[in-house]
């Protein structure tokens, strides 16, 4: 992969919700076309799992868009990303809980083989450790929080997606081509990006 060493990654924050089917159709359509395509050296790709959340830090409450489940889940998928910082590591994992898990609303946890587990041990993260951080309550409340921080007040619907802090419309723009488009015009040259048809 031809970088330019001098030139810095392009910053992209992607805020999803774990049972959103636009953040699901978003990172198979185009997040993991866009990682595959450029890795790290192009993009430096923030993901936060928690969406159009509400927290309540007096009473500790997080209500979720698609119920519970989805709560339970972005626990989960916040804790990978805690765990595993290294995008090349929990973007995977994240990539396929949206494969194997239902969309859409759910009251309750999902069991840990419905996917949780399996998408760990197929992306070689261990389990027990993720667990263990979402069975932690003060852990979970501090990630929890923490996502709620990351995830842009102005933000109005998932997947919300920002290149070098700038608002993206998922609908009308690719993410490859515009990550490619703003280290172009930073001066980058890479492989990947010259493919690209203007």
């Amino acid at each position: 992969m031809e970088v330019q060493e001098d030139v810095a990654p392009v910053q992209v924050l992607v805020c999803v919700e774990a049972l959103c089917i636009d953040s699901k159709n978003f990172f198979r359509d185009q997040l993991m076309i866009a990682f595959n395509a450029l890795g790290q050296d192009v993009m430096h790709l923030t993901v936060v799992p928690f969406g159009n959340a509400k927290i309540d830090s007096s009473s500790h409450n997080i209500t979720c868009q698609h119920g519970f489940g989805e709560c339970d889940t972005n626990a989960y998928e916040q804790c990978a990303v805690h765990l595993y910082p290294d995008p090349a590591q929990h973007v995977p994992y994240l990539s396929c809980l949206f494969n194997s898990l239902p969309m859409g609303h759910r009251d309750q946890p999902f069991e840990q083989w419905t996917g949780l587990e399996p998408c760990a041990h197929d992306n070689q993260l261990d389990f027990a450790t993720i667990k263990k951080c979402h069975d932690d309550p003060n852990l979970s409340w501090q990630l929890q929080t923490k996502a709620a921080e990351a995830t842009p007040k102005r933000h109005d619907h998932v997947p919300w997606v920002e290149i070098n802090g700038q608002y993206m419309n998922e609908d009308s723009h690719h993410l490859l081509k515009e990550v490619c488009k703003a280290y172009q015009q930073a001066g980058g040259h890479n492989a990947a990006c010259s493919k690209l048809t203007p």
